[in-house]
């Protein structure tokens, strides 16, 4: 009878265990997803910013040494920038940037075109040189989905 008691005893005490342990998991599961996401929402943050460095860096016309590329560590992520015109109008720039930050990346692709003389409500004109951000779209990484594994 004492052994068939210590070996109930044993089982109860393992599924507790086992059922103690998944809880846990559990627990954790919504944690690291959201600090995966969080640093992917950081990654895509710094990705922006890269935009609009490179824009900055063109200037008010358009460069002919193109492409140029830039790497630079800003707010505790790694930003990578580079620009091209292949296959654009003479007016416009491919501008991609990659953000990184905590083993997530996310890359931000646009195409700015340059705008020139531009008529104030005065009727005088005056020309700003300026970029203009035709098209924009940013994909991510999918290394948030293997965080948790």
């Amino acid at each position: 009878m004492g052994s068939s008691r210590t070996i109930l005893l044993s089982g109860i005490y393992a599924m507790l265990g086992v059922y103690t342990l998944g809880i846990r998991e559990a627990d954790i599961m919504p944690y690291r997803i959201a600090a995966a996401h969080a640093d992917q929402l950081q990654a895509e943050e710094i990705a922006k910013i890269g935009v609009q460095l490179c824009i900055n860096d063109l200037g008010s016309s358009k460069p002919t040494a193109l492409p140029f590329a830039w790497e630079k560590s800003v707010v505790g992520g790694k930003l990578t920038y580079y620009s091209n015109d292949a296959g654009l109008a003479s007016d416009q720039v491919r501008i991609i940037s990659i953000g990184k930050f905590n083993g997530q990346r996310a890359t931000r692709v646009a195409v700015v075109k340059l705008i020139g003389t531009y008529t104030s409500t005065s009727g005088k004109k005056k020309k700003w040189n300026k970029w203009m951000t035709e098209r924009v779209y940013t994909t991510v990484n999918e290394s948030e989905f293997n965080t948790w594994n």
